[in-house]
């Protein structure tokens, strides 16, 4: 009895799957809340099962192009799910992305490098300088709009090139991701030889205020001069840098 139900099981979700793989893309892109939460695009296309979003954008970030590729092992699950890599000039790399009927989001597998000549959010003179950054092994999980739990590594040379830039040594920073209060945050540090330490907290809220602090240790002359220049404040030795913004585009 169990064996007769579960063969037409399958070939209910079989014939429900062919059917959704000739439906096309824009069926699901029209209805979930990415519009909502600050993303858009300019055109979709292909099907369920596979398909490419042209031009997509958080707020004023451009990201550039998505492919997407459903995973049907998910739907067992009541999951849908795809996997997606990013093609753009800012962001490159892939994830997989999947919401379940509570609405909770679930990222893993994140790999992605982000080129900081194309970040808009960053200071002019680090945008210029250049620099990478890498989120490596990455998994976040929201729910009800907050952060529930997240993991994965993160590593930029951003202030190697802008040391460079000023013919000064800073340090290449790591980190980790991680959920503190419901907020999403990146931890990262480092120190160069110089004796010129670094620490960046970086907390990225999804409906509040998203905050970057920073902290610098044994800056001296032409490295002092220069975090004058990006706004850091001074005292006893120490520089410090917050900065406070909402999501362009909002999580609302």
């Amino acid at each position: 009895m169990i064996g007769w139900f579960f063969r037409i099981f399958l070939i209910a979700l079989v014939a429900l799957v062919a059917v959704v793989a000739t439906l096309p893309l824009g069926v699901v892109t029209s209805r979930v809340e990415a519009r909502a939460a600050g993303l858009s695009w300019t055109q979709v296309q292909g099907t369920i099962w596979n398909g490419r979003i042209s031009n997509l954008r958080f707020g004023r970030q451009v990201i550039g192009d998505a492919r997407l590729s459903l995973k049907p092992s998910a739907l067992f699950g009541g999951t849908l799910a795809y996997h997606v890599e990013l093609e753009g000039a800012a962001v490159r790399g892939g994830l997989d992305a999947g919401v379940n009927m509570s609405r909770q989001v679930s990222l893993n597998e994140i790999n992605l490098t982000a080129d900081a000549r194309h970040l808009v959010g960053l200071n002019d003179a680090v945008r210029a300088a250049g620099g990478i950054a890498r989120i490596s092994g990455g998994g976040v999980e929201l729910g009800r709009m907050q952060c529930r739990s997240a993991r994965g590594s993160v590593n930029t040379d951003m202030l190697v090139a802008l040391g460079t830039r000023y013919d000064q040594a800073l340090p290449e920073l790591g980190g980790d991701i991680r959920c503190v209060e419901g907020i999403l945050v990146l931890a990262l540090e480092g120190a160069a030889e110089s004796g010129v330490s670094v620490w960046i907290d970086s907390q990225i809220g999804l409906v509040a205020p998203s905050r970057l602090e920073a902290r610098v240790e044994g800056a001296e002359g032409d490295v002092a001069v220069a975090l004058d220049a990006l706004g850091f404040t001074s005292r006893s030795g120490e520089y410090t840098y917050v900065r406070e913004q909402v999501l362009t585009g909002g999580f609302q």
